[in-house]
């Protein structure tokens, strides 16, 4: 059907306001190319799924079991991803494996990473096609299209598709941010003191708080206090997240 084709679907999610209609296109788009699964990062930094205004995620949204979907969340595989790692240098679609244990640009996977991929395997996939996806503040996450069946030409599928796949996944993205709010939310910068910044600024060059103390004249513990206020109000679950909102947010610059 002509409403069905990729170019179509494509049309249909550029104009497209609600985050499951887009998960709908996104279903379709993988049942054109003879695919049967999907699944979106929104962000490789946090191992937090994506959900809609709902609160469903997309995972279930996607059809995934609650078993997958607790053992993906358990086992941290979003934070240990080596998808995530070739998303962060990539931008144009590519496809793998799992089975495999090969990524393109990547000579080898460690232990943990290739937990990710009998995950896939265990879960019936046998092949992938994703989609990067470079977002304000810094972030990288990836829409991905999988496949069940062996005698997929997944390289054939992308080839062919390469465009449809970038466009779907970077429009998907955007009305996934529109509907949360984030580009709004983006304005906002959290009240950190000017010693907050400071303490996580010198913690962010690899200062320890003994060390800091030293440079600002104050105790290692008036140091922790604020490093610790810092990490607080920035929202993160520690100082390695802290720095990095921060950095992303233009709190404390650049950190090089």
């Amino acid at each position: 059907m002509e409403q069905d084709s990729m170019e179509n679907l494509v049309v249909r999610m550029e104009r497209c306001e609600s985050v499951l209609e887009g998960v709908e296109i996104l279903k379709r788009s993988a049942a054109v190319c003879g695919l049967q699964r999907n699944a979106v990062v929104e962000d490789y930094s946090t191992n937090d799924l994506v959900s809609d205004v709902s609160d469903v995620t997309l995972a279930e949204s996607f059809g995934w079991t609650e078993d997958a979907i607790r053992n993906w969340v358990k086992g941290r595989m979003t934070l240990i991803s080596p998808v995530g790692a070739v998303c962060r240098f990539a931008r144009r679609p590519f496809a793998f494996r799992p089975a495999a244990s090969r990524l393109p640009g990547v000579a080898s996977l460690e232990v943990p990473q290739k937990r990710v991929m009998d995950f896939l395997v265990i879960n019936g996939i046998t092949g992938c096609i994703v989609t990067p996806v470079h977002q304000p503040l810094g972030r990288v996450g990836a829409v991905v299209w999988m496949g069940e069946d062996e005698d997929t030409d997944f390289d054939g599928v992308l080839m062919r598709n390469e465009r449809h796949f970038f466009m779907l996944g970077h429009y998907f993205m955007a009305v996934v941010a529109r509907r949360r709010g984030e580009l709004a939310a983006q304005t906002i910068t959290p009240n950190l003191s000017q010693r907050e910044i400071e303490c996580l600024t010198w913690v962010a060059l690899g200062k320890t708080e003994k060390e800091v103390g030293m440079i600002l004249d104050r105790s290692p513990t008036t140091i922790r206090f604020h490093v610790d206020n810092a990490v607080r109000k920035l929202d993160a679950s520690n100082r390695a997240q802290a720095v990095a909102k921060a950095a992303q947010l233009g709190v404390i610059g650049p950190v090089v």
